[in-house]
């Protein structure tokens, strides 16, 4: 086998070496492109019910049940609010902690590709007869 395979610098096993890494790399990319398409979107739900859970073990709107673990009495919720005052800190919370973080995912993105993003080719332009296209 060592015979057939082509010397990269004197030994076989350094060019074997080179193209499993470029395979590698070329089997990374796309499976980086569908962890980013299929988790990224995920973040501001998973953002919303991470809030949800935090209200729901932190807020009641049972004074016995937190006057009860105040005292080390029970277990759950430590903070009385209102009926209504739960219900809509049950319900906004988690929608504006997930408009936050997709909010800022958005920023976040934006800045990467500003920062990091191939800048427009004139070969591309000229080949495609488009605009410039400007990045944001």
């Amino acid at each position: 086998v060592a015979a057939q395979l082509p010397l990269v610098e004197g030994t076989p096993l350094l060019g074997v070496a080179r193209g499993v890494a470029r395979e590698g790399g070329a089997l990374a990319r796309p499976v980086a492109r569908e962890v980013r398409a299929r988790l990224l979107p995920k973040t501001p739900a998973l953002a919303g019910l991470a809030a949800g859970w935090w209200i729901a073990s932190t807020f009641t709107d049972s004074e016995l049940s937190a006057t009860l673990h105040r005292f080390g009495l029970g277990s759950g919720p430590r903070h009385a609010v209102s009926s209504e005052t739960l219900h809509r800190m049950e319900f906004w919370v988690p929608v504006l902690a997930a408009a936050l973080c997709s909010y800022l995912g958005d920023r976040v993105a934006t800045l990467v590709r500003r920062r990091y993003g191939a800048p427009v080719v004139a070969e591309e332009q000229a080949t495609s007869g488009a605009a410039p296209v400007r990045r944001a």
